[in-house]
């Protein structure tokens, strides 16, 4: 995997590997800037089990999609 590059210097980004579910769901993220959290873990435990098909507008990084799709 390509390491992420900040765009004006071209200097790799430190990242973190962050464990969302109990490990079920990894997600490698920026150590600074906008970090996925627990408001993507409460939004998904809001989506009722088997309800169907679920759209995730993309306000974020897809953490609470991918933690519906993990859970459920």
């Amino acid at each position: 995997m390509t390491p992420a590059v900040e765009p004006s210097q071209g200097v790799p980004l430190a990242t973190t590997e962050d464990a969302f579910l109990g490990g079920r769901l990894r997600i490698l993220q920026p150590a600074r800037g906008y970090r996925a959290g627990m408001d993507a873990v409460l939004l998904a435990a809001s989506v009722e089990s088997g309800y169907g098909t679920v759209l995730d507008c993309g306000a974020g990084v897809g953490t609470a999609g991918l933690c519906v799709k993990t859970s459920h």
